[in-house]
């Protein structure tokens, strides 16, 4: 049987093993590195995943899918005096998917690197040989483990323009299994009764064309208490890859 000095490093002190692993994260790509730490950064640092939807009116066609990135609440501000609002970490990171089913459904799933899943079914009301504008109908469901759902229901509005794509959209919260006293403590600091019971947000953004993907940029206003002065701004960057 082999002894234990014969296994690499095994008779190594540990210093010197950790400066063995180095160079093989210096041989990465600088982009690869940079991702890493983005993603790393978000996970350890990022709040609350805001309300980016990063699509338009359209939905896949049966038999596509595509494989999307997020960058939640790059910029978050609140519109009022009365209440505040802060985040741990500079971004909220989410990776997903969808995939074109018939009847012009499309379904989805959505990870918020932390602790939130998602999923989600669209329609697209109008049919496609119609091109003045594209309207889906959008339903959300969101898991935050350990702490509460809810479901997010509404409408997008979009318009193709040689692929460009400005889209504007509507969405309603229903907090399933909440209380006020899971927000203690969280983002959000005067307003957490209202923001529970009384959630909207209406959004507008820009699909731009890429090879093979789209580009989304986003600013949504999240508003309570039916007072749309009453809420926060959001800013998002989101990317759908489309391989198939």
């Amino acid at each position: 049987f082999p002894t234990q000095q014969s296994f690499r490093g095994a008779g190594e002190p540990r210093s010197v093993r950790r400066q063995n692993r180095l160079p093989v994260l210096r041989e990465l790509p600088v982009k690869i590195r940079l991702i890493l730490v983005l993603v790393t950064g978000g996970l350890l640092l990022s709040g609350c995943a805001a309300s980016g939807n990063f699509y338009s009116g359209r939905t896949l066609e049966e038999g596509k899918y595509s494989v999307g990135f997020g960058l939640d609440d790059i910029a978050i501000k609140s519109t009022d005096k009365s209440f505040s609002v802060s985040k741990s970490g500079p971004f909220v990171p989410s990776i997903g998917g969808a995939a074109g089913l018939p009847w012009r459904f499309e379904l989805g799933m959505r990870y918020y690197l932390g602790n939130l899943f998602g999923v989600s079914l669209r329609h697209q009301v109008n049919p496609r040989s119609f091109d003045i504008v594209d309207l889906s109908l959008n339903l959300h469901y969101d898991l935050r483990l350990g702490q509460y759902s809810d479901l997010r229901y509404g409408f997008t509005l979009s318009k193709n323009i040689h692929e460009f794509e400005p889209y504007v959209h509507y969405t309603a919260f229903y907090f399933l299994e909440s209380t006020t006293s899971l927000f203690d403590n969280s983002f959000i600091t005067g307003a957490v009764e209202t923001y529970v019971n009384s959630n909207r947000c209406i959004g507008v953004g820009i699909a731009l064309p890429a090879k093979k993907a789209k580009l989304y940029l986003e600013v949504n206003h999240q508003y309570f208490g039916g007072d749309i002065k009453h809420g926060i701004l959001h800013f998002g960057i989101g990317l759908r890859v489309f391989p198939g």
